[in-house]
């Protein structure tokens, strides 16, 4: 409770101090949503998560990673608020946006297809949610091996027998 106090006030204080559109009055929403799921006023996180995503929007535009990162965060407050269809379409465009600045194979670009898996999974679409997982790691892996080989300067023939199976 005191935690959620303490984050209330220090984006009111911070709001007043530079308005809106500033990256202390994003974080400071980023801190009250955490409190706020601390809490368990998962209605709450989604109004402040959905407040700051737009705001990221208008200050960064949807072609920046802090736009990517907000989706996600937006997914899972959409699946705490037990939205969970609003999640998913909220993770699917964190992935295809992440693939779309960082590529197929980035950490990130996996971290969202990762959250979209678990968003499937809150539903039971194990089916769609599995071979996405299954997928993305061989690929990662693929890709890791062909980067380890090519810093080291490995010969061709180690790579048979690192590569996934």
């Amino acid at each position: 409770e005191k935690e959620l106090e303490l984050a209330e006030h220090y984006y009111s204080v911070l709001e007043k101090a530079y308005g809106t559109e500033s990256p202390e009055v994003l974080y400071a929403g980023h801190l009250l949503s955490i409190a706020c799921d601390h809490s368990g006023l998962h209605k709450k996180q989604l109004e402040v998560r959905k407040k700051v995503h737009g705001l990221i929007g208008a200050i960064y535009g949807e072609d920046h990673m802090l736009y990517v990162a907000s989706l996600v965060e937006l997914s899972k407050a959409y699946s705490n608020a037990g939205m969970y269809a609003d999640g998913i379409e909220c993770a699917e465009e964190a992935y295809w946006a992440s693939k779309k600045l960082n590529g197929d194979y980035h950490p990130e670009t996996a971290t969202c297809l990762m959250v979209l898996a678990a968003q499937l999974g809150n539903l039971g679409d194990y089916e769609r949610a599995l071979p996405q997982v299954k997928t993305e790691k061989m690929h990662l892996k693929r890709e890791a091996i062909i980067s380890l080989t090519k810093k080291k300067k490995c010969s061709a023939r180690i790579i048979p027998t690192l590569s996934p199976r």
